[in-house]
């Protein structure tokens, strides 16, 4: 049935030309991959405003509104009527069509809103890649929020999760459909989650609370985290399906400069593949100038071990025993001090 409904309602780009878009109701249906002329029935069918009397319906129009509904929820999440109705009100508070669909993308993106990931492939097919601007409201008020220092574990969750300090959403999350926990493990047991199938920051508080008080790499200042530390902590766990990069990018953590400093960090100057023993050595000599070495050798060089694939789980790690044989001048020269 969802199928059928899609085939019926869902919008086919491939003939699709950016210039054809004539109108604002056209171009939002698009973002949200509908076939305009459906998407602007349904709309019409709704009251103007919450509270208002609904317009009068034929038993045509009746049954319509229930299947395009179902439609939308098949599409878009449980809720989808109401919070795609939500979204689409607020976008022409904006004002911000001017007759150019390219702009209007642009424009909607530095909004807050974030589309599905098929329509952002489909915009990237065309030649449309928003990005947002220095001056969106998004990346100014998370370059505000970057200026505060410490981040409360309150504001840590607000902001990964898409909200202002006050609890308003920053971001307009159209597609709400629970996505499928991964298979893929972190830490050994622990899989990655999706924050829009946990739904409440409570959950998250409750997490990082748990998992950072068994780390000994992130510190708290008074239950107060470093913005980066603890974002970078947050994205390890969590994949990016808020689609934060303006946050990673204000923190220093976008894709692009993380490549590049994980160059520089596992590259010696010399030619050849990336080496682990950089990062996990530099670790090795922060968890001795911290005091949070093992009292055995072992236990560090599986502590070490762990660490990386934890924070660098796409990189070859060296095995336990390579990890003891490259610390073992180091370690015994400390415990020699020590003693």
């Amino acid at each position: 049935m969802t199928e059928a409904l899609a085939q019926k309602y869902a919008f086919d780009f491939k003939h699709f030309q950016p210039d054809s878009v004539s109108s604002e109701d056209e171009a939002f249906a698009l973002l949200l991959g509908f076939e305009p002329k459906a998407w602007s029935r349904y709309q019409s069918l709704l009251p103007l405003e919450e509270g208002s009397p609904r317009p009068e319906r034929r038993k045509k129009d009746e049954k319509f509104f229930r299947e395009y509904g179902g439609f939308l929820k098949g599409e878009y999440g449980e809720y989808a009527p109401y919070n795609l109705t939500e979204a689409y009100r607020f976008t022409r508070t904006l004002g911000v069509w001017s007759g150019d669909f390219r702009d209007y993308v642009q424009a909607l993106h530095d909004s807050g809103l974030i589309f599905k990931s098929e329509i952002y492939s489909k915009l990237k097919e065309l030649g449309i890649v928003p990005a947002y601007s220095e001056c969106s409201r998004v990346r100014l008020y998370y370059q505000q929020r970057a200026k505060d220092g410490l981040w409360s574990l309150d504001l840590v969750v607000k902001l990964y999760l898409g909200y202002a300090r006050d609890g308003q959403k920053i971001f307009y999350i159209l597609d709400q459909r629970e996505r499928p926990i991964s298979d893929k493990l972190i830490c050994d047991t622990q899989p990655y989650q999706y924050l829009d199938r946990l739904g409440k920051p409570g959950y998250v508080s409750e997490f990082v609370k748990e998992h950072v008080n068994a780390r000994t790499d992130i510190e708290t200042f008074n239950g107060s985290f470093r913005p980066k530390e603890i974002t970078k902590f947050l994205r390890q766990y969590f994949p990016d399906t808020y689609r934060l990069e303006v946050l990673f990018e204000v923190l220093g953590l976008s894709t692009t400069q993380e490549s590049s400093d994980l160059r520089a960090l596992t590259h010696s100057g010399l030619p050849g593949r990336p080496s682990a023993k950089n990062l996990y050595l530099a670790e090795f000599r922060r968890r001795q100038e911290k005091g949070l070495t093992e009292e055995k050798i072992t236990k560090e060089s599986k502590a070490l071990h762990h660490w990386f694939k934890v924070h660098y789980p796409d990189l070859p790690c060296s095995s336990v025993r390579a990890i003891e044989a490259n610390i073992r001048q180091e370690y015994n020269a400390a415990k020699q001090r020590s003693a």
